[in-house]
């Protein structure tokens, strides 16, 4: 990877009722433009469903430095359907930063999230700072604002590319996006390992093969040697405390070659839909695991009497379902879940809370980006906001007691 220079580099502080937090890697401004002939510009507005590659890219600053980019696409599956577009980008020369610690941190490969269903744009990045206390989130993320010419296209929040950081990071030999009833819905070869794609796909399928060949301590222990079943439950217990609705294929599974095989390691995905209420099982008879039989869930009701008070809050995926229902799977879920609800005390959500307040609340500042907002699924405000951030603050905190409690009896 290679370094575009440090010397333009400082730091920009916002101080806020809270705590001081360094929000943004701070150029002159925060704002990434991409110049483009107008006639791009509107095709990227006005497209729906499909994506789009950019060819036609002149120039891109961030913080009024050019960058030249390789390529550039719009991004995502539904978030296609709508007027503000996420990006992925692929630069010739990677764009520095200086984190909180003073370390600097360069990326030739982003995202640019546009939280088109992310209401009042706080649940990926709060998800975010809480997974990275979990050890489940590496990825460096922050709120930026983009432009196309002179049109501002409001928020977004800028992620480094998962499938680069696995590869260079992690010394993955695989990544896999995971789809519906654990099928791939994207598979990447860093070329460095001895096995080829069909072999990495059948890898994988083989964790869900181990789910119906044994039980108890022994599928434990077969599960141990093809993937980190420790870090799988983590995730489920963090899913089950911020009611993450949108759990199966927003998972990167990454695997590593050992003398054994393929082993396998998780990255949380997309989370903009927390505080969901009910998992997305609920009349979703398609996207449900289904190597157990076919399960049909019309109602959250449903969900729960089949749970009979196990503490999972989404059983779609045959590996919940499998944690959920054998007995010695649950009694080692449930010790990831103490240690996951002990990792994030009340202080510790208040703390990820604030900072997520001390990085967002000077964009609703900028009429801008709720003008923006309106092209999103729910418009917000600088009110809306508020109002949230109070509310699910105050959910959480009642959540994680109410969990606790659960756990504690007997």
């Amino acid at each position: 990877m290679k370094f575009f220079g440090l010397a333009f580099i400082s730091l920009f502080l916002f101080v806020s009722c809270y705590k001081e937090y360094i929000t943004v890697p701070a150029y002159q401004n925060n704002v990434f433009v991409f110049e483009l002939p107008d006639a791009t510009v509107d095709r990227i507005l006005q497209s729906r469903e499909k994506k789009l590659y950019i060819d036609s890219l002149r120039k891109m600053t961030y913080g009024d430095v050019p960058f030249e980019v390789d390529r550039l696409n719009t991004r995502g599956a539904s978030a296609l359907n709508f007027q503000r577009k996420g990006f992925a980008v692929n630069l010739s020369n990677a764009i520095p930063f200086v984190q909180q610690n003073a370390q600097a941190k360069a990326f030739e490969k982003f995202k640019l999230i546009a939280m088109v269903f992310d209401y009042t744009y706080i649940e990926n990045r709060l998800s975010h700072i809480m997974l990275n206390k979990l050890n489940l989130w590496p990825l460096y993320s922050f709120y930026t604002e983009l432009m196309l010419n002179d049109r501002h296209q409001g928020l977004y929040l800028f992620i480094e590319d998962p499938d680069e950081y696995l590869f260079e990071n992690k010394s993955a030999n695989v990544v896999i996006r995971r789809d519906y009833r654990g099928n791939v819905s994207e598979l990447m070869v860093s070329g460095s390992g001895k096995y080829g794609e069909n072999a990495y796909r059948e890898s994988f399928k083989n964790i869900y093969n181990t789910l119906t060949m044994y039980k108890g301590e022994q599928l434990f222990q077969k599960l141990s040697e093809q993937m980190n079943i420790d870090n799988y439950m983590r995730k489920m217990a963090f899913d089950m405390l911020v009611e993450n609705g949108d759990n199966t294929d927003e998972i990167f599974f990454y695997g590593i070659e050992t003398k054994n095989g393929v082993y396998f390691d998780i990255l949380p995905w997309d989370y903009d839909d927390i505080f969901a209420g009910k998992p997305h099982e609920v009349g979703r008879s398609w996207a449900i695991g289904s190597i157990f039989g076919e399960r049909v869930y019309t109602s959250h009701d449903e969900v729960l009497n089949e749970l009979q008070g196990r503490l999972i809050f989404t059983i779609e995926d045959d590996i919940e379902y499998a944690i959920a229902f054998d007995d010695y799977l649950y009694a080692r879920y449930l010790e990831n879940l103490k240690w996951v609800l002990s990792m994030l005390d009340t202080e510790s959500i208040e703390a990820s809370f604030a900072q997520v307040y001390a990085e967002l609340a000077p964009f609703y500042n900028k009429p801008i980006v709720s003008e923006q907002s309106v092209f999103d699924v729910d418009a917000t405000n600088k009110e809306l906001f508020e109002s949230n951030y109070n509310q699910k603050l105050i959910f959480l905190k009642e959540r994680r007691e109410w969990i606790n409690l659960q756990i504690e009896e007997p």
